[in-house]
């Protein structure tokens, strides 16, 4: 099955790019080739200056306007009948590379977080009370108020699809204006989901722009930068992009607000080492799940694992310490079951994702005999 999509930019006023990118993108019996321009610094500035001239009124809309459009907009994507997530859950499979079921999953986690009820308490929890943004409030013996950054460039990591909706949604219950730069992995859903805004709201979606240029060319980001008409930067990825773009901001005195590289991981305790057959495969199930959801993609994806050190220690009720040897036996069921639940529930895994398992695996075998020995 082939398929071909041309994504276009999501810009209220058409700017036309010189150059277009086309990828091709084989998951199993599938292939997409995805078409979308490429925007330059020449292009990219008079829209800079279009979207900052839109602050003030990004302002003062009121927030009860702003907070009615996002559940509007959520409960059209939380819709199974909704024509652009129907769309979406046939394109975004292709081009995350994970299944059907998946995509799913998360495109319906983050449309739960545009609605009323999640931003009026991310806004409590944030700022203690939503009303900040709309007023001055006394807070002892002074008077505080939240003030938009003004224009917000959204730099996106390309491991997430739904991260381009994730990020706007801060954006805009902030009372920013928005310039979202796609990653080159994930050039489709966010033009989507502005796409979804324009359908409930013509207005807002004027402050908003979702496009692409290239990551690597830092010429763009200095001509953005020293332009002055950045204001903040709300940037997600690897360390190598977070950290250009921490030095080109702090140079031209621009907010950086960062969602760099996370790791999970998982503490086996010596406990789960002890319990019964039935206990580590229930166990190892369960991490099964955290290992291979994302393909090891996202942040939140278990990443490895710790077991105990080879001793542990414990007071006699005598008070006379004396150590207690782990069974190895245990470690290594735990290991050996973990490696067959993968195997057979998650057929399509990339044996990438199994080289901390192989490697722990490997370590306490020698471990157990130099014990033995």
């Amino acid at each position: 099955m082939k398929k071909e999509i041309t994504v276009h930019p999501f810009i209220s006023q058409p700017i036309t790019a010189q150059n277009l990118l086309t990828n091709t993108i084989e998951w199993k019996d599938a292939s997409l080739e995805v078409t979308f321009p490429t925007f330059s610094a020449e292009e990219l500035l008079p829209l800079a200056q279009r979207l900052s001239s839109l602050k003030r009124s990004a302002h003062i809309r009121p927030l009860e306007d702003v907070l009615e459009i996002i559940d509007q907009v959520g409960a059209l994507w939380r819709d199974p009948s909704y024509e652009l997530r129907k769309e979406a859950l046939e394109i975004v499979p292709l081009i995350a590379g994970q299944s059907k079921q998946l995509s799913e999953f998360e495109l319906s986690g983050v449309a739960q977080l545009w609605s009323r009820p999640v931003v009026e308490s991310m806004l409590r929890e944030d700022l203690g009370s939503a009303d900040f943004l709309e007023h001055w409030l006394p807070r002892g013996p002074v008077r505080l108020h939240a003030q938009p950054r003004g224009l917000v460039l959204h730099n996106l990591a390309g491991n997430s699809f739904s991260v381009s909706a994730l990020s706007l949604l801060c954006g805009l219950i902030t009372k920013n204006v928005n310039l979202v730069k796609l990653s080159h992995d994930a050039p489709y859903f966010g033009v989507k989901w502005a796409e979804s805004i324009r359908f409930v709201d013509k207005k807002l979606t004027e402050e908003i722009a979702v496009l692409y240029w290239s990551g690597s060319r830092t010429e763009i980001y200095r001509s953005l930068f020293n332009s002055g008409l950045v204001d903040a930067v709300l940037a997600w990825g690897g360390l190598s992009s977070i950290e250009t773009i921490r030095k080109l901001g702090y140079h031209f005195g621009i907010k950086i607000i960062d969602y760099g590289p996370k790791l999970s991981f998982s503490i086996i305790s010596a406990n789960a080492l002890l319990a019964q057959r039935q206990l580590i495969e229930e166990l190892t199930t369960k991490m099964s799940f955290d290992i291979v959801f994302w393909n090891q993609k996202h942040a939140l994806v278990l990443a490895l694992f710790l077991l105990p050190q080879k001793l542990l220690h414990r007071q006699s009720p005598q008070r006379k310490r004396r150590q207690l040897r782990l069974p190895f036996w245990n470690s290594k069921l735990l290991l050996t079951t973990l490696l067959k639940t993968l195997q057979a529930k998650w057929r399509s895994l990339n044996i990438a994702t199994l080289e901390p398992i192989l490697l722990s695996e490997k370590l306490l075998t020698q471990q157990e005999s130099a014990t033995t020995s």
